[in-house]
């Protein structure tokens, strides 16, 4: 989790002439959430920081560290204590989310919504809400609600076509995944999601190209990979698929999708 000790990697793997290396150890420092104090005095007083803003800096360091429920755990009293303030209700409810307190969640939404009208990030939410209770119809409205307010949202338009997939409406998926990379959501998931997409859609070309340039962006995955060997075998590029499969294997034997592949491929 420490952010100096990434950025000196990917430093040193520049020097060396190893980009891809470097890329992932750029990514790593980007998602690392800890600096550590050198001065003890400063590391005292940060451990004894009380307050709003330093519940909200321990929250989200538990959240970038993968703890929802100890999140939740700091931000429950805060937001008893403070309801009005919109920056812990969100913070809030995005924790209960992740820590999958569905009800929990429902009621700060439904609360937050009668304080603050018209917020995006409510209504995206609202939305996670009801996706993760498989009503997929409202995850529809509350996102489109969300994008009312703020249209050129990434992560809204992301999971949008996350919901458009489920509701099997393909090319408002791929419409929408397409979207969210222009505005910068640039994660292995949504690039997945969208060659998904095109697979489905019987549009290869456009699959296969994304999918080459995921795994040039993740070259430590073999997801990309599986899925570039799923595009290619479908487009009756089979030496290619057999290649890419390949790869996928040496990187991770065992990732599950493999097995669809092979089979595909057989």
């Amino acid at each position: 989790r420490e952010r100096f000790v990434h950025g000196l990697l990917a430093r040193a793997r520049r020097a060396r002439g190893d980009e891809q290396g470097a890329r992932v150890a750029l990514r790593a420092e980007e998602q690392a959430s800890q600096t550590t104090w050198v001065d003890p005095w400063a590391a005292e007083v940060r451990r004894r920081t009380a307050g709003v803003s330093a519940a909200m800096k321990r929250a989200n360091e538990l959240l970038l560290a993968g703890d929802a429920r100890g999140a939740l755990g700091v931000l429950e009293p805060v937001q008893a204590r403070v309801p009005e303030n919109l920056a812990v209700v969100q913070l809030a409810i995005k924790a209960a989310l992740e820590a999958d307190a569905l009800e929990q969640a429902a009621r700060w939404i439904a609360e937050a919504r009668a304080r603050f009208a018209q917020q995006f990030k409510l209504e995206l939410y609202a939305g996670e809400l009801a996706l993760a209770r498989r009503d997929f119809a409202g995850a529809k409205r509350a996102l489109e609600a969300s994008l009312a307010l703020n249209p050129s949202f990434g992560p809204t338009l992301a999971l949008l076509g996350e919901v458009e997939m489920q509701l099997g409406e393909l090319a408002a998926a791929e419409a929408a995944f397409a979207r969210a990379l222009e505005q910068d959501v640039a994660d292995l998931r949504t690039r997945i999601l969208l060659g998904q997409a095109r697979i489905q859609l019987g549009r290869f070309a456009p699959a296969i190209e994304l999918l080459r340039r995921t795994c040039e962006e993740f070259p430590d995955s073999a997801v990309p990979r599986a899925h570039l060997a799923e595009a290619l075998a479908r487009a009756g590029e089979s030496e290619a698929a057999r290649a890419a499969l390949a790869e996928a294997e040496k990187i991770d034997p065992d990732f599950g999708y493999l097995v669809k592949v092979r089979a595909l491929l057989e």
